[in-house]
């Protein structure tokens, strides 16, 4: 499970922190990003492979090219499949990566039933996993995390609305939601459970006449809120689980 956390954290960096939203959308009309985007994507997960693991340099780049055709399957085969469903973006999303997950894993447990860990990896596995726990966890809750919740307020929200009279509000929404959900994912992480409530209801006093006075926006300033504060604690029990399990 421990390696499986792994490659959920070069998952994190590859897809979401090292690919910005005009990548994102380029890719999915021209092959040619969305080749260099599996190669930069692959090329992270053979690095993490033979940081692991004592693979050969054939092994490696095995690994390197089952990682670039895999993931060029899922982001462009299946997902002109799964845009042909008509479903809604925030359901475009989920299915997407939980593909993803799910062949981590399977790749996770195939290669640790072929390769020794290397010593130094099991090593900082073992004595290092609630830092391992931490990063992981803020990284989630950072760019992987804005990208859901703003698909799920997407859907919910009036197509008629006015986007453009509230950007500069949607942008530090977007900032405050970050925050957020950092401080509660690092209380979640330290076991504070208790003193989550209080920064809820901070931000719920703060938007009090907003809430008050629009009740389109407190469905969807509630719903989102409580989205977030649930992604932040879930991330930092789950990575919490994978990183301090025993074995690989």
């Amino acid at each position: 499970m421990r390696v499986f956390g792994c490659f959920l954290l070069f998952h994190m960096l590859f897809d979401f922190y090292f690919q910005t939203n005009k990548m994102a959308d380029k890719k999915d009309s021209n092959r040619i990003a969305l080749g260099l985007h599996c190669l930069i994507y692959a090329a992270g997960a053979a690095a993490t492979v033979a940081l692991l693991f004592e693979a050969s340099v054939a092994a490696t780049a095995a690994s390197f090219t089952v990682f670039a055709l895999s993931h060029w399957f899922i982001d462009g085969s299946l997902r002109r499949k799964i845009a042909g469903l008509d479903l809604s973006p925030v359901g475009s999303f989920l299915i997407d990566q939980m593909l993803h997950i799910v062949l981590l894993f399977m790749l996770s447990v195939l290669c640790c039933h072929l390769w020794v860990m290397r010593p130094i990896a099991s090593n900082l596995l073992g004595n290092r996993g609630a830092e391992l726990s931490w990063v992981s966890t803020l990284c989630f809750c950072g760019r992987p995390c804005s990208i859901a919740i703003a698909k799920v307020l997407q859907f919910l929200r009036n197509p008629g609305t006015e986007q453009s009279a509230c950007t500069s509000n949607a942008h530090s929404g977007k900032w405050i939601g970050i925050f957020e959900r950092l401080i509660v994912a690092a209380l979640s992480l330290l076991n504070q459970y208790s003193a989550i409530a209080f920064i809820f209801t901070a931000k719920s006093i703060a938007r009090f006449k907003q809430l008050e006075s629009d009740k389109d926006f407190a469905e969807v300033y509630l719903l989102g809120s409580l989205a977030s504060v649930f992604l932040a604690m879930a991330s930092a029990v789950l990575f919490m689980y994978l990183f301090n399990s025993a074995g690989c």
